[in-house]
């Protein structure tokens, strides 16, 4: 029985990575192939959810070696796009032995959260190449403004690579996003091998930038999320009501300037409304069982109140 799929991660963007330290580390199962090594080891390391804590197991091949706590895991929710899906992030962990405490670390490296998963897939049999390097895209030569770049950013996203004549052309959504400066032309030609081939491009604000490396093994595709990427959030949003109209609602803090807020005097003396009175009551006013009478007594009562009304008849 295979295993779940895995989703590889570019482990930075734009030379920026989150090193996330990993806890309750299996010293045993490092110390025999780190121990004896200077420098960081760079391990292929997988995060799957841990259901007890709700954060990370990371696993290198068929070992956990640790966890990552939930409170790092919640500042990443790009990647539960990936569990959702039923994929497994993969990633790369470096590993050092430290010989003053005898013990090893390991961190975990992730790109930004607003980058670290893209936010479009590959058509199907596409190959994307490997991260590592940046590579900028000059998009004065492609076909979006400045706004819809920044409608983008920050993002990744899935780009086409195509080569037109002699230039790479860099494409998304079926649009020209931009080419590639004459250098770099020539070593990213050389990786494009496959009919449909694609990269990692990361967005942020108008600036983009190409995430590729020197393939070591054959480019392999990367499996489409299931669940899509939300909406990026908007100080505007336009509504159209149904008999034409519309409307823009904005939000407060878009819609003026700081300066513009009310704000008191420095000597103003605080006004504070009356203190709301809730009546609910909290006395409970259950009558006792001396307060009820049984139908021997009621039929006591009414007697004695028959006898009583009972008097002498008189005759002239």
């Amino acid at each position: 029985m295979s295993g779940p799929t895995v989703y590889p991660l570019a482990p930075s963007a734009w030379g920026a990575a989150d090193e996330i330290d990993v806890d309750h580390l299996v010293q045993a199962l490092l110390f025999s192939d780190i121990a004896r090594t200077v420098g960081t080891t760079y391990l292929e390391v997988q995060l799957e959810p841990d259901p007890m804590t709700r954060g990370w197991r990371v696993r290198a091949g068929e070992h956990v070696i640790g966890a990552i706590a939930a409170a790092v895991r919640s500042r990443f929710p790009a990647i539960e796009r990936i569990h959702a899906s039923g994929f497994v992030p993969r990633t790369i962990a470096g590993a050092r032995f430290d010989s003053e405490r005898g013990r090893c670390d390991v961190q975990v490296y992730l790109p930004p959260p607003e980058v670290s998963v893209p936010r479009n897939n590959s058509p199907a049999g596409a190959v994307v190449l490997d991260p590592g390097d940046m590579v900028v895209v000059n998009t004065a030569t492609g076909e979006f403004s400045a706004a819809e770049l920044a409608a983008r950013s920050p993002g990744q996203w899935l780009v086409g690579l195509s080569i037109v004549g002699d230039a790479v052309v860099i494409t998304l959504d079926g649009r020209v996003l931009g080419t590639v400066s004459d250098a770099d032309n020539a070593a990213l030609a050389s990786l494009i091998d496959a009919p449909t081939s694609y990269a990692r491009a990361h967005i942020i604000d108008a600036m983009v930038g190409l995430d590729v490396s020197e393939p070591a093994t054959e480019p392999a595709p990367v499996p489409a999320l299931t669940v899509p990427a939300p909406e990026p959030e908007r100080d505007w949003n336009l509504v159209t009501f149904p008999d034409g109209t519309w409307s823009v609602v904005v939000e407060r803090d878009a819609a003026i300037d700081p300066e513009d807020i009310a704000a008191p005097a420095r000597r103003s003396r605080p006004v504070a409304g009356p203190a709301s009175i809730d009546f609910t009551p909290t006395t409970s006013f259950r009558a006792s069982s001396a307060a009820y009478l049984t139908e021997v007594e009621k039929m006591r009562i009414r007697r004695e109140q028959q006898d009583a009304s009972k008097g002498g008849r008189h005759r002239r």
